[in-house]
């Protein structure tokens, strides 16, 4: 029993001790400007430095006696007393960095979060009173667990837990930025990455660079909260709390996202390897308008280009969000035309064959199809075309004595080509694809918290 007792109050010291401390985080992001206004804004000042002192003292004592012989009084003793004291006075400056900065923030403000980090994980035990709150709006919310969404505002400070993943235009951009950088190393690689739609690709996403002017839109999924509909209210809900109340009935529950525009020089770490993973992080961010936004733009700047003339800012805003639909169109019209470059191989296979009056076994065509595989990409430009049919004339010579006549195997070639919807060098004859702008209004509704980043940690 007396054992028991010391183990509680050692774990209960230890709680206590750790809860003194501050919270170790490690940044991937991190806005000084904003971390110091905040502050500022609410403590008036902002340290910058950290004095410690510290005072050291010594003293020392020295004493001695001698007797002297005195005939009538006897004998009597003289003594002496020497003192000296000594103190050292020493001073340790602390400078105040930016992480202590936002520590202090964190800590001033983390009470009045209006979404906050969970710190009791314990599920309430009237699930039944809550499902009511949830569904018919009847009681009054635990702010802890639930938040309607119309009591979110323009300027309220929030800390929520996200997959951080960049937005889609971004992603793609810096895709084909990265390919284009290869391309023009790599003449194999370029032949694959030509053609028109690239280009055009290519181009419209320099024009997005321009508009970006170097911020970073993320879209991110939020993972701790998801948003409950009703026809009373719409609430912002844990998501642990909602799969246990779903445990229970059906609930209208919908995803809800965080976009952001973040500035690429305030991340301490290479964006590829933070905005391409879907890694779980924690957000500290500022609330850009109240409640949800059912439509978002990640180039700012076409807002401007509205003032400028309507129809250019609505187009280029437009483009921006029709950019994926036409990377999806360059993927598949790559594939389509790898499809038809190795029909192709193959269809001049058969003209040669049929002119020549022979007939290819399982074989032969089990052969045929593995060089056609081997030799498609080769069917680009005119004389890399030439290359590749040759080898496909070459290994049927060494079945049949094959026709030298050089009229028809030009013949051949173009037919071949024709028939599986390339012209002479290899491109697709739809190979042409135009970027349209689209009504942004037609897109699917999200919900969206639209908030300024002001840090990023694990």
């Amino acid at each position: 029993m007396i054992l028991f007792g010391k183990r509680k109050r050692e774990e209960k010291a230890r709680v206590e001790r750790s809860e003194k401390l501050r919270q170790l985080r490690e940044f991937i992001y991190l806005d000084e400007v904003s971390v110091t206004s905040l502050l500022s804004s609410r403590e008036g000042k902002v340290p910058h430095e950290f004095t410690d002192s510290a005072s050291a003292g010594m003293k020392a004592e020295v004493s001695g006696q001698v007797e002297a012989g005195v005939p009538v009084a006897g004998k009597a003793r003289i003594g002496s007393k020497y003192e000296s004291s000594r103190s050292a006075n020493s001073q340790v400056v602390s400078k105040a960095t930016i992480q202590t900065l936002f520590g202090n923030l964190h800590a001033s403000e983390n009470a009045l979060l209006a979404i906050g980090e969970l710190k009791e994980r314990v599920l309430p035990r009237d699930l039944d009173s809550i499902r009511r709150i949830v569904s018919d709006g009847a009681g009054e919310a635990d702010p802890k667990w639930m938040v309607p969404v119309s009591e979110l505002r323009r300027g309220e400070l929030v800390e929520i837990e996200v997959e951080l993943e960049a937005d889609p235009i971004f992603q793609i951009g810096t895709i084909l930025s990265n390919l284009k950088e290869l391309a023009d190393e790599s003449e194999d690689l370029r032949k694959q990455v030509s053609g028109s739609v690239f280009e055009q690709l290519e181009g419209l996403n320099r024009v997005l660079d321009k508009l970006m002017v170097g911020l970073i839109p993320i879209r991110c999924r939020v993972v701790d909260w998801v948003l409950v509909r009703s026809a009373q209210r719409d609430m912002l809900v844990r998501r642990v709390l909602s799969d246990a109340l779903a445990s229970q009935g059906p609930l209208e529950v919908e995803e809800v996202y965080l976009v952001a525009d973040t500035e690429q020089e305030l991340y301490w770490k290479d964006v590829r390897r933070v905005l391409f993973s879907s890694s779980r992080f924690r957000v500290f961010c500022r609330l850009n308008g109240d409640g949800f936004n059912p439509a978002w733009n990640p180039v700012r700047l076409t807002n401007a280009l509205e003032k400028v003339h309507p129809m250019l800012g609505r187009q280029m805003q437009g483009l921006s969000l029709d950019f994926s639909h036409a990377v999806s169109a360059v993927q598949t019209e790559r594939s389509a035309r790898e499809d038809n470059r190795f029909s192709a191989l193959l269809t001049y296979a058969e003209l040669l064959a049929r002119e020549n009056g022979y007939a290819m076994t399982v074989e032969d065509r089990r052969e045929l199809t593995a060089l056609a595989s081997q030799r498609k990409d080769e069917v680009g430009s005119v004389g890399d075309s030439r290359e590749a049919f040759a080898s496909i004339k070459n290994w049927l010579g060494t079945k049949i004595d094959v026709s030298a006549n050089s009229r028809f195997d030009s013949d051949a070639r173009y037919r071949a080509m024709e028939m599986n919807g390339l012209v002479p060098g290899g491109e697709g004859k739809g190979a042409q694809f135009m970027v349209e702008a689209i009504d942004p209004e037609m897109g699917q509704k999200e919900n969206l918290l639209d908030a300024s980043v002001i840090g990023m940690y694990w």
